[in-house]
């Protein structure tokens, strides 16, 4: 598999339009990340400091036009994007024409070694990097992937669903260049998948681990409401297919946002397995499977199809 690391900018990866390869690793700023140059604590992962998207692409004759940008979960600790929450779930869609962006994100909060925790940024840089990400896929999605713009969608899985459902609810309001793309609402999703997701930073039922993560311990009420996703649900949500499984931690959140868009009258779907728990990614379709987590894909399959997005 051919492989191609670039700066920042769309368009510089690509020597010839005919050409594309496999897989295309894209750093999403210049340099460092903005505020990575006041980071002091060593041996970070790299994503700490160059987050990347890296662009996986089925034989251009198969491509749909539809592409699908992969937020991996982990709590706003980690970023599990090298199972079937990153790269394995991009097989999932490239094996059906769709392209798959993975996006390896920043988090504000790093566990040391001995179990310590090390604040390093104090903003919610994971969003801001997954509205970079969109932009930057908006942006070159036609000149070199064939794919049209408004069609590019979201999956976010866990915490990483928590980032997807905000980009939907608050589009555009944590990136650098809000111009990246010159569309407007550039960084809001086409279509959004919810796997098993965080939705409410605020208490009683949301998780306090992930809260202080992403907002640390001393949280402001004020901004545990905005990050409480079925807050500021509209009628401009994009059509949504939301997954949980019953015996999971996070199935209060997906309740609590199915009323929402419910609410609002917004296209999606919910569907809710039996068990499961948490964690267990997007496989490959199971035909026979009628519950549990095998069973998803298929119906994640005819969602896609419905929308009219294979």
């Amino acid at each position: 598999m051919k492989n191609a690391t670039v700066s920042h900018l769309p368009g510089k990866f690509l020597s010839k339009k005919d050409s594309v390869p496999d897989r295309i690793d894209i750093d999403l700023y210049a340099d460092e990340a903005p505020g990575a140059e006041n980071i002091t604590f060593p041996n970070l992962p790299f994503e700490y400091r160059h987050p990347r998207l890296s662009v996986l692409l089925p034989p251009s004759e198969r491509r749909t036009g539809t592409m699908v940008l992969i937020i991996p979960g982990g709590g706003y600790m980690y970023c599990s994007y090298e199972g079937q929450e990153g790269f394995g779930a991009a097989k999932f869609f490239t094996d059906r024409g769709i392209c798959a962006a993975v996006l390896q994100y920043r988090r504000n909060m790093f566990r040391k070694p001995d179990g310590s925790l090390e604040l390093i940024y104090r903003e919610n840089v994971a969003l801001a990097d997954a509205e970079r990400a969109m932009q930057l896929l908006r942006a070159r999605a036609s000149s070199c992937w064939k794919i049209q713009h408004d069609r590019i969608g979201a999956l976010g899985f866990s915490a990483g669903g928590h980032i997807a459902c905000c980009m939907a609810v608050h589009a555009g309001e944590h990136t650098e260049n809000m111009q990246l793309a010159r569309i407007p609402d550039a960084a809001r999703p086409d279509f959004l998948i919810l796997a098993y997701s965080l939705i409410s930073m605020a208490p009683p039922w949301s998780g306090e681990i992930w809260r202080s993560n992403l907002l640390g311990k001393e949280f402001s009420p004020a901004a545990a409401h905005y990050y409480s996703c079925q807050n500021y649900v509209s009628a401009k949500f994009p059509p949504a297919f939301l997954m949980v499984a019953d015996d999971d931690f996070t199935v209060h959140d997906m309740e609590e946002f199915d009323r929402a868009l419910n609410g609002k009258h917004c296209a999606h779907e919910f569907l809710r397995l039996n068990r499961g728990g948490h964690g267990f990614g997007l496989g490959s379709v199971d035909a026979a499977a009628t519950d549990g987590p095998a069973s998803w894909p298929r119906h994640l399959e005819n969602f896609l199809k419905k929308q009219n997005l294979l």
